[in-house]
């Protein structure tokens, strides 16, 4: 029988010790369980750039400019209350080798580089700032009716690490070219019906996310010795492990006594290890010039850890006491 039972819960990362009574032996492990931690990847420049009509009746002029931080420009005029249409900015560049697949997407943050020009009292000012998802305009309109930098080029932030912009995502609508932002910018119209401009030099986004959590258990599958049990000493065994590979690492190694060939040679007192860092494992406290089992597992230190296969059975006796010299 295995009981699991919850010795400390810190935070979120609960330590258990896991009792096995299997065989009349008892066994304790102890283990502190991570909770897979958030990435991020970027800042990735777009690659793409288009008007969309979606809103707004003016279209941005020069839009090749808007991807590239080389003082080149984007720019879009308008007068008064007038709506500029959206300057979609797309593909931005983001693989496999970025953003895993299988990953959670939590956030999107997205930082532009622009200024604008105003003309009197009326400012340029955020009409709409929105995601772009599959190549739609789409999600949270992120604009606060700000008016944006003026005279002098200078980044503003939007989204942050656990914002998603009012959608749901999957890593592949991320790495698609047809992901991004789209900017539409207006006056305040409190100076009049004068003409302001707004100009985009380039936008970089930021992706947070969790990885997936990995699922193949260390190599080699089974395990096996690189040193066979042998005996240390009349009342102790000692073995290593092949060493294992994984991509979550460190990985752990148990020790299993007890299932062979020993039969009726089979010596008490052996015991099981718990899970290890270490490839080597000395048993001791056995009985002399007897037969004793072993077989090793390997872990992986993901969250739920993926074990291999138990390796074979290998088993060894003890030796015999020497006995001591006589004196006459």
């Amino acid at each position: 029988m295995v009981l699991a039972v919850p010795l400390v819960m810190g935070g979120v990362i609960p330590i258990f010790e896991i009792v096995d009574t299997s065989d009349g032996r008892q066994l304790s492990i102890t283990r502190d369980i991570s909770i897979a931690e958030a990435a991020t990847t970027g800042a990735n420049e777009c690659g793409t750039t288009a008007n969309d009509a979606a809103v707004g009746t003016v279209a941005w002029a020069n839009t090749t400019n808007g991807c590239a931080t080389n003082g080149s420009y984007a720019d879009v005029t308008v007068s008064g209350l007038g709506v500029s249409q959206y300057l979609k900015l797309t593909n931005f560049g983001f693989t496999t080798g970025d953003i895993p697949s299988g990953s959670t997407i939590t956030g999107i943050s997205v930082a532009v580089d622009w200024y604008g020009t105003n003309n009197g009292a009326n400012d340029p000012i955020e009409n709409s700032i929105r995601i772009v998802k599959t190549g739609s305009v789409a999600g949270t309109d992120q604009s606060t009716s700000a008016a944006i930098p003026l005279t002098t080029e200078a980044t503003t932030n939007y989204g942050g690490t656990s914002n998603l912009w009012g959608t749901t995502w999957t890593d592949a609508d991320i790495r698609a070219s047809t992901f991004g932002v789209a900017f539409s910018i207006t006056g305040d119209a409190s100076g009049g019906n004068k003409a302001i401009s707004a100009f985009i030099d380039t936008a970089r986004i930021t992706i947070t996310y969790t990885p997936p959590a990995e699922t193949d258990p260390p190599t080699p599958n089974p395990p096996n010795f690189t040193n066979a049990p042998a005996p240390a000493s009349p009342t102790s065994v000692s073995m290593i492990s092949v060493t294992g590979t994984d991509a979550t690492g460190p990985v752990e190694y148990f020790f299993t006594e007890g299932v062979g060939t020993c039969g009726a040679s089979n010596g008490t007192g052996g015991t099981n290890s718990a899970w290890q860092t270490g490839t080597s494992y000395t048993d001791t406290v056995l009985e002399p010039n007897h037969c004793y089992s072993y077989q090793v597992t390997m872990r992986d230190s993901e969250t739920i850890p993926n074990s291999t296969t138990i390796s074979a059975a290998s088993s060894t006796y003890t030796t015999a006491n020497v006995p001591g010299v006589v004196t006459f």
